[in-house]
């Protein structure tokens, strides 16, 4: 018997209102299944075990964490479901609600459609020596198996990943470096509303969070990073790969800074800062720009 191994997945995503995944994607793992529960009645009957007969199905839920090395070209499709805002050119801003999705999924030996779906967060990490990660905990509503998956293999990117050494950040209008970044943007969504449905019936969004985290070096030049505090600072987050870049614009960071760890003789004593971006004014607490055309 052959194995079954998971290079074989394919994973696409679709508007809902299409029905059908529009655009496949190149992506290092796929946590997304249908988690079902089941529901025991309690009644005694004179014994310690409990009836098969008394066992029912409880609700499901549809959903999970997918990873993915992404491409400009990737990102200029997926930030609208990460933001919320559709497309403005290359800009992309954030709004009170986000658009569903249908995801498809070849899983081997079964083929899924997920529906009613959004990205509750989206974690983009790099560090030093490494290409630049997305990690989405997508969420759905309806796990239809038994589909058929779209052929749309001609829509995986031809660009090249970015990786950690294309990255600038700029905070206050200083350029930092760092050795690794981690910026989730947290969607938060309401994931309990079944109502009398064996699936969730929809998704809000509840608060809007954004965290980046960053290691940075110990010398005097970082030593500025104390003054942001509760005053905060505008920031950039830029990746540029020849023609084609990734921009974050963060509202106001802000961080309560501590001094950093002393470690034993011989290593580097680094800074590791978590920040959190509010939003400032009319500007929002962040906002993207992703030029895909090489």
């Amino acid at each position: 018997m052959a194995a079954t191994t998971g290079h074989q997945q394919r994973f696409g995503l679709g508007t809902q209102s299409g029905g059908v995944a529009t655009r496949e994607f190149f992506i290092n793992s796929n946590g997304i299944t249908n988690a079902r529960t089941q529901i025991q009645n309690q009644g005694t009957y004179g014994s310690r075990d409990f009836r098969a007969e008394s066992t029912v199905e409880g609700t499901y839920t549809a959903g999970g964490t997918v990873e993915l090395n992404p491409r400009a070209d990737d990102l200029a499709f997926l930030m609208e479901y990460i933001l919320g805002g559709a497309a403005s050119g290359n800009d992309f801003a954030v709004a009170e609600s986000l658009p569903e999705m249908t995801v498809e999924m070849y899983r081997t030996i079964e083929t899924v459609k997920v529906t009613k779906a959004k990205i509750n967060s989206a974690t983009f990490a790099s560090r030093m020596g490494q290409e630049l990660s997305l990690s989405m905990d997508i969420q759905g509503c309806q796990w239809t198996p038994g589909i058929t998956f779209a052929s749309i293999s001609g829509t995986l990117s031809t660009q090249a990943p970015f990786v950690h050494h294309q990255a600038v950040l700029t905070i206050g209008g200083t350029a930092y470096q760092v050795d690794d970044v981690n910026l989730t943007i947290g969607n938060n969504l309401i994931l309990d509303r079944f109502y009398n449905s064996q699936y969730r019936v929809d998704l809000p969004e509840g608060n809007r969070t954004v965290e980046l985290s960053c290691t940075f070096p110990w010398t005097s030049t970082e030593s500025a990073l104390y003054a942001l505090a509760t005053a905060g600072a505008a920031a950039t987050l830029v990746y540029t790969s020849g023609n084609v870049s990734l921009t974050f614009t963060f509202g106001k960071l802000q961080a309560a800074v501590n001094g950093p760890p002393m470690g034993a003789r011989g290593s580097e004593v680094k800074m590791p800062i978590s920040f959190v971006s509010r939003r400032t004014g009319s500007t929002p607490s962040i906002a993207a720009t992703v030029d895909s055309t090489p």
